[in-house]
């Protein structure tokens, strides 16, 4: 049996021109531009996972009751309702109610339904804020998306759905402005006062609350970081 010929020698492999070495090195940045939101979907998903049926603490089913009767049953608040607390949180939880009321849905889900809807607008928001920094590197933009997002739908446990829970929600957009302002990011004066109204939807359901931006508003004094 005689042994197969030896295979000629073409000469060294063709270098890659750049247009193929941009090519692939797109491919990779959109891959890795892609992974952090994908690792915010995951774990909203976890959350999700082991929220969609939890049940509702006494506080947040005080708030169903109490909204059913008002919207529902013509009663007054402050009067017919033994209500001590500020007006705004029921308005805040309000619209999980109607949802509940609409899609005949337990109150319990479409309660836990919405806080998760509005985790993850507030770390869409986050991650927007943070990619728009042309100052902050990719590790610091992904380990704080990643942080917030957590922070945002496991934080706050075990007061699931509670003002602590709803200040961080609205909130953290407002914060996450103010940490990378000095890595560059800017937004135009109409965004920057949405994102302050929604801010209030937290801060004013407890006096204590507005420490946050009065905090906020001492360091960019020091630092010398225009408000």
């Amino acid at each position: 049996m005689q042994p197969a010929p030896p295979t000629p020698f073409t000469g060294p492999a063709p270098l890659r021109s750049s247009q193929d070495v941009g090519r692939l090195g797109a491919n990779d940045a959109a891959w890795r531009a892609a992974l952090l939101p994908l690792a915010m979907v995951a774990i909203w998903l976890a959350a999700v996972f082991y929220f969609w049926d939890a049940r509702i603490d006494h506080d947040n089913s005080w708030y169903v009751m109490a909204i059913r009767a008002w919207l529902f049953e013509g009663a007054h608040r402050y009067t017919d309702l033994v209500e001590v607390n500020r007006p705004l949180a029921v308005y805040v939880m309000a619209p999980a109610v109607l949802a509940s009321a609409w899609l005949t849905i337990p109150a319990a889900i479409a309660v836990n339904l919405y806080v998760l809807l509005l985790a993850a607008f507030t770390s869409y928001l986050v991650l927007r804020f943070v990619r728009r920094a042309p100052d902050c590197s990719a590790g610091l933009a992904s380990a704080y998306a990643l942080a917030a997002t957590f922070l945002a739908l496991f934080g706050p446990l075990p007061g699931q759905g509670q003002r602590e829970h709803f200040v961080v929600l609205f909130v953290l957009p407002y914060v996450t402005l103010a940490a990378f302002r000095p890595l560059g990011l800017e937004l135009p004066n109409w965004q920057r006062s949405a994102i302050a109204a929604f801010a209030c939807l937290g801060l004013l359901m407890k006096p204590h609350f507005l420490l946050v931006p009065r905090a906020i508003s001492s360091v960019e004094c020091f630092t010398g970081t225009q408000p």
